[in-house]
């Protein structure tokens, strides 16, 4: 479980993700004061994802895009019900190296490929109220990975780098702009273009059975 003091934000960061949602903004009205002191953000499959990482997880990113398994779940409490939001997922390198498979385990390997992308995936259902987003767990299960740049909303990772995935909660509607980020440790993984390590890949089937 996390809440707000997992917090990883910049000046930066903050910039970006709200220029990517200026039009979720624009669709949001504002519902008088904030209200999400009590904001709890909380990983659903929790065992899954540390199933995966005990055997450092690898996700699939191809040409045409592939959907994440595990796919990311959260649950939230502690919104403003009335109050409107857009929920937001990025992908933020974990280190600054490439990473390779050598002798059964994953080793540094030089220096990082230069990223000259920034995707942001906007969760469908934005922007809603905080009662849409708290009714039910929160599925990702849209989000295809690739390693091509080719549009579509998909997301563009390099391969052989290692990412964490990052949730973005902003409040939108007139001139009160709320981000609030979380990530979880347990959901950090290589993009690969196929399994690397046989128990990442017997993970994969034995769950997907």
């Amino acid at each position: 479980m996390s809440e707000l003091g997992t917090q990883k934000t910049s000046d930066g960061t903050v910039s970006r993700l709200l220029n990517v949602v200026e039009s979720e903004l624009q669709a949001g009205r504002e519902k008088g004061d904030p209200s999400e002191k009590q904001l709890q953000i909380i990983l659903e499959d929790a065992p899954l994802w540390q199933r995966f990482k005990e055997v450092t997880n690898e996700m699939i990113v191809t040409k045409n895009g592939r959907r994440m398994f595990p796919v990311l779940k959260i649950s939230v409490t502690g919104l403003d019900p009335n109050a409107m939001y857009s929920l937001l997922l990025d992908f933020v390198p974990t280190d600054s190296h490439r990473w390779k498979y050598v002798n059964g385990e994953w080793v540094p390997a030089g220096k990082p490929e230069v990223s000259s992308h920034s995707c942001v995936y906007i969760h469908p259902d934005s922007p809603n109220f905080g009662a849409h987003w708290m009714k039910a767990p929160i599925s990702f299960s849209k989000v295809k990975l690739t390693n091509k740049l080719n549009g579509g909303g998909q997301i563009m990772l390099n391969s052989l780098h290692k990412y964490e995935p990052q949730v973005h909660i902003v409040r939108v509607g007139g001139a009160h702009r709320m981000v609030m980020n979380c990530s979880f440790p347990e959901t950090q993984f290589i993009a690969v273009t196929a399994y690397q390590n046989e128990e990442a890949r017997q993970c994969f089937f034995s769950w997907c059975q």
